[in-house]
């Protein structure tokens, strides 16, 4: 597999072709899972790392490959949705399906309009 390379003063930009399908997945699940950890707020910089996530994330889905991006989060979304089916109906937590829909939301508004 082999990746181009750009560099800029201020950005490395690597070829989608250099991130699997399976790696993109795991890195959004741990991404998703980290922008979930309710304790990060209440660190200090919390809400710092917190918005570097959030746009860790866009720019994310904005340069990996469209195609894997949309599968790897509706899989994501078909996994959430049924943990959620199978919890008691009082411990249900939808963040995380909320969570991907507002990526895949962010994903459709780009191939709308060109830019996350």
């Amino acid at each position: 597999m082999s990746a181009k390379r750009s560099h800029s003063a201020t950005s490395v930009h690597v070829s989608s072709t250099a991130v699997s399908k399976d790696t993109l997945r795991q890195l959004l699940e741990e991404l998703l899972q980290r922008l979930l950890d309710d304790s990060l707020p209440a660190m200090d910089q919390g809400a710092s790392v917190v918005r570097a996530l959030n746009v860790l994330m866009l720019k994310i889905l904005e340069n990996a490959d469209q195609n894997d991006a949309f599968s790897v989060l509706l899989q994501l979304l078909r996994s959430s949705a049924t943990l959620m089916m199978e919890m008691p109906a009082d411990t249900v937590r939808p963040k995380l399906t909320e969570l991907v829909m507002k990526c895949l939301w962010k994903m459709s508004k780009v191939r709308a309009h060109g830019a996350i």
